[in-house]
């Protein structure tokens, strides 16, 4: 049934997938490939609402957002401001060992400073999204990789979380849009036609 499913762009386990488990717990989410995906989702009716992220504290905008809202008919029906939490993601404590580091570049930038400081030789693997940097270190079988993830991203590794990877004063967050398809009330987000 499409109203009880949300899609999102990532992979299970990415900040996206944690968004629609924390604003929608009632939906099932589904993941999409690229933003197109998960705007056709929207589109076909496969799924009634998609949360899609438009801005990046540290980043900027999401252009691939921008550039697919122009083309949709879909309506906005709400924002969320989401906190990004950041952890090194490893199956054991031992930093000295670590060798190679996975994460989406933009996770990457928000933290360098403390990757810098507390990794500086450890090789870092740029991946799509924090899901694929936690499955690309669970493929490697190895304890010397380690993704940069959200603490969602680690059920889906039998890894545990090492160190909240952020320095507190970078505090990132990210805008993220609600949209659906008709114009509808969905768990007290009204569309902006009823406000």
């Amino acid at each position: 049934m499409p109203a009880s499913k949300i899609c999102f762009q990532g992979e299970l386990g990415s900040n996206s997938h944690e968004a629609c488990k924390e604003h929608f717990p009632d939906l099932e989410p589904v993941p999409c490939a690229t933003f197109e995906d998960a705007f056709d989702a929207m589109k076909s009716g496969q799924c009634g609402l998609g949360m899609i992220p438009v801005e990046n504290s540290i980043g900027g905008i999401v252009s691939h957002t921008l550039d697919a809202l122009v083309m949709t008919r879909l309506t906005l029906c709400g924002e969320v401001m989401l906190p990004v939490h950041h952890h090194l993601l490893s199956t054991h404590a031992a930093m000295d060992e670590i060798e190679v580091g996975y994460a989406h570049p933009q996770s990457f930038a928000q933290c360098r400073p403390w990757l810098d400081a507390r990794l500086p030789t450890a090789r870092r693997d740029p991946v799509s999204s924090p899901g694929q940097g936690a499955r690309r270190a669970g493929w490697a079988h190895t304890q010397q990789t380690c993704p940069v993830g959200s603490a969602r991203a680690r059920a889906h590794l039998e890894r545990r979380v090492v160190r909240l990877v952020l320095e507190r004063a970078l505090r990132p967050a990210r805008r993220v849009l609600v949209l659906e398809r008709h114009s509808l009330l969905w768990h007290g987000i009204p569309s902006w036609d009823t406000m």
